[in-house]
């Protein structure tokens, strides 16, 4: 249940308070301020929300997880500054946050700061060790075990932009992104022998059946970032503009070299010589 309240409050109020000692806002002068929240509860249980949880951060935050959006403005009338704030799932991992501060023809600062959780919807036991590193090491299990692996992508983006009005035909705009990304999503690779990672196993030739199909799950760590910096001019007829952009991925996990052992189990059970 989500419950919504818009309510107008004065200087002295706290938050309002902290806000203008931040930003430096001038006590004399006339202000508008505002807040508005809202609360919501989810109630189940985590193994109901496997794939209702699966984007939204809200699958292991327990029986009972909150989520909180708010949103602050202020207005100074004499000077045209204005401060906004907004947080939406605040109490979740898929929580953003954005502040922007400006005086009207002058120049506006912004800030962003989001997360993004993907989680695997599927419970996966498997006695895979090194699950979600560059080299897992694959062991040979009978007769059930292992251990649930918690299989999940995390995202954590920060954003900062700039504009500054030079002149009243000159103007000058900047954004800088970057993205991180860490984690392990579910993933497999087939093989036919011989291979690479199992150079001694036999080919699939009479009664050796020789390929195989293994759980490795697909380490994730990486970074996008990006700039654009722009430079318009506009004046009656003429516009002008020059600008940059640029934009840089990396990738720190570029090779997956799992360890397999000579001797795998099928899916009926039988064992799988590989050598």
């Amino acid at each position: 249940m989500m419950q919504r309240n818009s309510t107008p409050v004065r200087r002295q109020h706290l938050l309002a308070l902290a806000l203008l000692a931040a930003f430096g806002a001038s006590q004399d002068a006339r202000a508008q301020s505002s807040v508005t929240f809202g609360l919501g509860v989810l109630n189940g249980g985590t193994a109901d929300r496997a794939l209702f949880g699966q984007y939204n951060g809200l699958r292991d935050r327990g029986e009972t997880p909150l989520s909180l959006d708010l949103e602050y403005f202020r207005q100074v009338d004499e000077t045209g500054a204005t401060v906004l704030f907004k947080g939406s799932r605040l109490f979740t991992d898929t929580r953003e946050m954005g502040l922007r501060w400006q005086r009207q023809g002058a120049w506006k600062i912004g800030v962003d700061l989001g997360e993004s959780l993907r989680q695997e919807p599927l419970t996966v036991r498997s006695g895979l060790l090194g699950a979600g590193t560059p080299s897992p090491q694959v062991v040979t299990l009978s007769g059930g075990g292992g251990s649930e692996l918690d299989l999940h992508a995390h995202r954590t983006a920060l954003g900062l932009s700039f504009w500054r009005g030079i002149t009243p035909a000159l103007e000058f705009e900047l954004s800088l992104k970057s993205e991180d990304k860490e984690g392990a999503r579910l993933f497999g690779v087939g093989f036919t022998c011989p291979t690479p990672i199992a150079p001694g196993c036999r080919g699939a030739t009479g009664a050796n059946v020789g390929w195989a199909v293994l759980m490795l799950p697909e380490p994730i760590n990486a970074n996008h970032s990006q700039i654009d910096a722009r430079l318009t001019y506009a004046r009656d007829r003429l516009r002008l503009s020059a600008g940059y952009y640029a934009s840089f991925y990396r990738n720190r996990f570029d090779v997956l070299t799992p360890s397999v052992p000579g001797r795998l189990i099928n899916a009926v059970g039988n064992d799988l010589e590989l050598n």
